[in-house]
């Protein structure tokens, strides 16, 4: 099966933003790219509603 580059790197973001929010609730900082990881992640589920808001990466 032939993936193109940008469907084997969504399960990484994801996986990333997972850590990330974990790493948040126990109120450590994130660094650069897990902060980068949970909006790339939630753009485009925000997308479609157009009024949704994005989390806040650093508290």
């Amino acid at each position: 099966m032939n993936v193109v580059p940008r469907e084997i790197d969504r399960p990484h973001v994801h996986v990333v933003a997972d850590q990330a929010r974990r790493r948040r609730a126990r109120g450590t900082g994130l660094t650069y790219g897990e902060a980068a990881a949970v909006l790339t992640e939630a753009v485009p589920e925000a997308a479609p509603q157009r009024t949704a808001r994005l989390p806040r990466a650093v508290p």
